[in-house]
């Protein structure tokens, strides 16, 4: 009995540690982080073509505002809120695909003014080469 019950759990990943999915999730999850991290850390130096080169050359950026497409017009406007006074930004992500391939959260930026806006955001990610790159990132404002 107990061989039996051994010879369904190893399979299963119960038992020898995390599953291999479960450690490819993990991975992903901390390559998305990372990346998002590299986005709050140039928007809060105010360092627009650094976050525009986050993205893919033909990213997308959806908001409240006109859609942009490409790098050039992404980095155009993040100079153009930059210089408006927008401050910080910080990325609470919380569903995260397994693959990699988007995240889905909220986000609270400093306004100009000194205060705080939150809003939801997506992003849907592309690796190229051995990066990971942003294709698409929509986000909207609430509260």
């Amino acid at each position: 009995m107990l061989r039996r019950a051994l010879a369904l759990a190893v399979p299963a990943g119960i038992i020898g540690g995390v599953p291999k999915a479960s450690a490819q999730a993990d991975d992903q999850r901390q390559a998305i982080d990372a990346l998002l991290g590299k986005f709050a850390d140039a928007y809060g130096r105010k360092d627009a073509e650094a976050i525009a080169a986050l993205f893919t050359e033909d990213g997308i950026l959806s908001g409240p505002a006109p859609m942009v497409i490409g790098r050039q017009a992404i980095a155009q406007n993040y100079k153009a809120r930059l210089d408006q006074g927008f401050g910080n930004i910080r990325f609470q992500m919380q569903h995260y695909d397994p693959d990699g391939g988007w995240a889905a959260g909220g986000y609270t930026v400093s306004l100009p003014q000194g205060a705080e806006r939150r809003g939801n955001v997506t992003s849907i990610f592309r690796r190229r080469g051995n990066a990971l790159l942003i294709r698409v990132h929509t986000f909207n404002f609430h509260g």
